[in-house]
C-alpha cells in the first residue's frame, strides 16, 4: 500500500488553478455522462467532434504562431487551411470516407 503524502504548496496551487478553469460557467467546465454503469467526466461546452475543435481553435487564433519547425513558421489559420486542403484530397481523389 502506497504512503499517503501531504500536498505540497505546488499541489494546493495547481488544484486551485485546476478548480477554477473547471468551474460552472467557463469554457472548461466539468460535467459527466454515464457510459457503461460509470460516470465519466466530460467538458460541458466542449465542440461535439475533434474536427469541430480544430476549426473552433484555429478560427479563434487566427494569425498567432501554431507549428515551427526550423525557419518555418506556420500561423493557425495557415495549418487549417492546408489540414483542409488535404482532407479534401483524401476524400475527393484517394476515396477515404468519413
Amino acid at each position: 500500500m502506497e504512503k499517503q503524502r501531504m500536498p505540497s504548496e505546488l499541489d494546493r496551487r495547481l488544484t486551485s488553478i485546476v478548480a477554477r478553469l473547471t468551474a460552472p460557467g467557463t469554457p472548461f467546465e466539468i460535467g459527466f455522462i454515464e457510459r457503461g454503469g460509470a460516470n465519466l467526466p466530460l467538458y460541458n461546452r466542449a465542440p461535439a467532434t475533434l474536427p469541430a475543435l480544430f476549426d473552433e481553435f484555429c478560427a479563434m487564433h487566427g494569425d498567432a504562431e501554431f507549428l515551427v519547425d526550423g525557419t518555418v513558421r506556420l500561423s493557425f489559420a495557415e495549418v487549417h487551411d492546408l489540414a483542409r486542403r488535404v482532407a479534401t484530397g483524401l476524400l475527393t481523389r484517394h476515396g477515404v470516407r468519413r
